[in-house]
């Protein structure tokens, strides 16, 4: 029998979006800095509010895991960065366990000083143990096993797709082979495996995940954690197995609260309201 757990999961809380450097008008962070200012401005006047009201809530809470599943930011620049760590500094520096996967704005053009700074920023915010580079790797302790990806990869103007490459899905194949000594299998990345939105399926899918997303739907993964899409949802069976896609914490203002009940044999979902 697996062991109860709970994990507290949060994502897409975008940095205000800066005009940082004339640079960004030769390149998709313009996109990204309109977009964010005048577009999506759910959440902006109470951005700071609600994050420290998370940050407060969550280091009330005694979880097994803390799971931030990208977009700190809007166009992946240095002062957003800067600015995102100082907001989620108290959760780097608790004793919580705490992982942090980056997203497709926090990975946002080629620009050398933002793919520097994505860097030292998924750097910092993991403790000092996992870069970019590391991507993927296994989190776990004794209760689950957490399979950790990265498919943020720069894409062209208009578009937010991401990337499953080959070394990606053959670490999912392998790693679902292996004896998990009776623990749940999750799986945590910045984009979903399912299509929440159809009608735009070529500028939000994530290409090249197909083999990966028969891995959830024939249960050998238990559970897919991610974000990007920035409304909460949920597909899950009746054992609480599936997707789940935490929203956006600015613009949703929650949390999203998973809970493993070992003797039931049973995952709940609840979202964990913030104002």
């Amino acid at each position: 029998m697996a062991e109860s757990f709970s994990i507290i999961h949060f994502s897409d809380p975008h940095e205000i979006a800066q005009f940082e450097t004339c640079s960004m008008l030769l390149d998709k962070r313009i996109i990204g800095f309109l977009n964010n200012r005048i577009l999506r401005r759910t959440g902006h006047d109470n951005h700071d509010t609600v994050i420290k009201k998370a940050v407060d809530r969550i280091l009330q809470e005694k979880c097994d895991l803390v799971l931030f599943t990208g977009d700190a930011t809007s166009c992946g620049q240095k002062s957003e960065f800067d600015l995102a760590y100082e907001h989620f500094r108290p959760l780097v520096e608790s004793s919580q366990p705490f992982l942090y996967l980056p997203g497709n704005h926090d990975c946002y053009v080629n620009n050398k000083k933002c793919r520097e700074e994505a860097d030292k920023f998924c750097r910092k915010m993991n403790r000092g143990k996992y870069a970019l580079k590391d991507f993927p790797f296994v989190w776990e302790n004794e209760k689950f096993r957490l399979l950790a990806s990265n498919s943020c990869i720069p894409m062209p103007p208009f578009f937010s797709n991401g990337y499953m490459n080959k070394k990606t899905r053959e670490f999912y194949k392998r790693e679902c082979e292996k004896d998990n000594d009776g623990r749940i299998m999750i799986s945590a990345s910045h984009f979903p495996f399912s299509d929440p939105h159809p009608c735009l399926h070529f500028l939000h899918t994530l290409w090249g995940a197909k083999e990966v997303e028969r891995l959830l739907k024939e249960k050998k993964i238990d559970l897919a954690l991610c974000g990007h899409i920035h409304k909460p949802r949920a597909v899950l069976d009746e054992r609480g197995r599936g997707e789940v896609i935490a929203g956006s914490l600015t613009g949703c203002r929650m949390l999203t609260f998973i809970e493993y009940d070992g003797k039931k044999d049973l995952i709940t979902v609840k979202r964990l309201p913030l104002c």
